[in-house]
């Protein structure tokens, strides 16, 4: 199901068709700002309301909307939800009451405009940032929207900026539209190019970094070397095995063979072991020479399975260098998380698991999540390592916060950049620092959004309510407890 994001307008409960479509879209490396502005008009023979309608995918973010009211272009502005005027069954009453951008499920948006006057025109203009999807090779966006095939008149253009390889879109003709221009390419695309088919733009991965910023905020990417190396053998680990009725049916014989091979990588390390369900069942100690970890092994092939999931008061006994987490994620009796700062290697293979939970515990922690169905990638994950963003250096009015931090790429948001602003990135393998980088930024002059990421990154670090919801109406940032409306006076 493709989104319908260009916004739509109903008059009476009839679909008016644009007057204009010009969309903007400016790509930065995974990164894309997308600029609607439609125009509707009032052909009816009287006043009427009218109801704005578009929705949005799940890897977009609305960051700006923008509405005529009266003739006048006016801006959206963030409130907290108990601060907005009363809306009755989806309509704001006439007079000063504001216009409210309504959040519906699934990345719905809907704005009723309670009087369009007879032959008057009506813009609204949207600003939406995008992760843009991709696969080895490209990052990829879908283009088709049936929108433009409808409007009178239609300009599409798209700048991909910081490029050295040429775009395409995929669907049209000709695929020789793109242009060299300003350290990347552009594309303009009008009525008579675009049709009713799917179009999607595709832009190749380059491993050359991206630096660039607009204002004080400044976006960098970086297709990572995924030179990895053999990781040091701890010497003292966590062993968290979950006894729970859910891991029962689990094909512990799968576990086995993973703790086998990475027992034989460790040889020579303290294992302190706690079995858990609803409660904390067992805590022993042992300790693994030359690789036999055959008195652990039968403890755990003997376990029995039963009871509910609590994780309370069990990742905090964690000690020694790192631990490995033997479970389905499936929480019954209390939340799944974990605030102990050692890598978590949390290992699954039952046929559901919640990996979302599970994954997001892994990657703050630096650990892995692990899939014990495959006993040699399982191993690699468990004993290598790989080159990873480990810090920065720079003045102290910068503020960086990470995007993307991974294996393959890294993506940093910052504020405070200026054209002399220097970065000093730190690279290298767990915390151990193997070289550092100097980063220095392009301007840019275009529509692209770097302030909302920065911002929406900063604000997933902020733990208090109040903060939060404060940081949100600051920053401009929709959220479940803020919401957009214009001033209607």
């Amino acid at each position: 199901l493709i989104a319908q994001e260009v916004p739509v307008l109903a008059l009476e409960q009839n679909e008016k068709l644009p007057e204009k479509v010009s969309t903007n879209i400016t790509v930065v490396g995974n990164m894309a700002t997308i600029k609607h502005e439609v125009l509707f008009q009032n052909t009816l023979k009287n006043n009427t309301k009218g109801t704005i309608s578009f929705s949005l995918k799940e890897n977009q973010e609305l960051v700006d909307v923008k509405l005529s009211v009266d003739g006048v272009l006016k801006e959206a502005h963030i409130v907290e939800k108990e601060q907005e005027f009363k809306v009755v069954n989806g309509i704001v009453r006439k007079g000063t009451q504001p216009i409210v951008i309504e959040t519906l499920a699934n990345k719905n948006f809907r704005i009723v405009v309670p009087n369009i006057k007879f032959q008057e025109q009506q813009l609204i203009i949207i600003t939406v940032n995008e992760d843009l999807e991709q696969d080895t090779a490209y990052f990829k966006k879908d283009l088709l929207n049936s929108v433009y095939t409808k409007a009178k008149e239609v300009l599409l253009t798209i700048d991909v900026l910081m490029q050295d390889k040429k775009p395409e879109i995929i669907g049209l003709a000709s695929n020789n539209m793109f242009k060299a221009k300003e350290n990347g390419f552009q594309l303009v695309l009008d009525n008579g190019k675009i049709f009713n088919r799917n179009l999607q733009l595709r832009v190749p991965k380059e491993k050359n970094e991206k630096a660039i910023y607009k204002g004080t905020y400044a976006l960098y990417q970086k297709q990572l070397s995924r030179t990895k190396r053999t990781r040091k053998a701890p010497t003292a680990i966590t062993l968290f095995w979950d006894a729970s009725y859910s891991m029962k049916d689990r094909n512990h014989e799968k576990d086995f063979e993973l703790l086998q091979a990475y027992f034989d990588f460790a040889q020579n390390v303290d294992v302190h072991l706690t079995t858990f369900s609803n409660t904390i069942i067992q805590e022993d100690s042992y300790k693994i020479t030359n690789g036999d970890w055959s008195a652990l092994k039968t403890v755990l092939q003997n376990t029995v399975y039963d009871g509910g999931t609590s994780y309370t008061n069990v990742l905090t006994r964690a000690k020694g260098e790192e631990v490995l987490l033997f479970t389905d994620g499936l929480r019954t009796l209390s939340e799944l998380n974990s605030m102990i700062a050692l890598p978590h290697y949390i290992v699954v293979n039952n046929e559901v698991s919640n990996h979302v939970a599970l994954k997001t515990i892994a990657d703050r922690t630096k650990g892995k999540l692990i899939d014990a169905n495959n006993t040699t990638e399982a191993l690699t994950l468990l004993t290598e390592e790989s080159l990873e963003y480990l810090g920065y250096e720079a003045s102290k009015n910068i503020s960086v916060v990470p995007l993307i931090s991974n294996d393959n790429e890294i993506s940093l948001a910052l504020k405070g950049i200026t054209k002399t602003s220097e970065v000093i990135l730190k690279f290298g393998y767990r915390n151990e620092i193997s070289h550092s980088e100097k980063v220095t930024f392009n301007e840019t002059n275009k529509e692209l959004n770097i302030a909302n990421k920065w911002a929406l990154a900063k604000l997933n670090q902020i733990e208090n309510e109040l903060e939060y919801t404060a940081f949100a109406k600051t920053h401009k940032i929709l959220t479940d407890k803020t919401i957009f409306k214009i001033l209607n006076s």
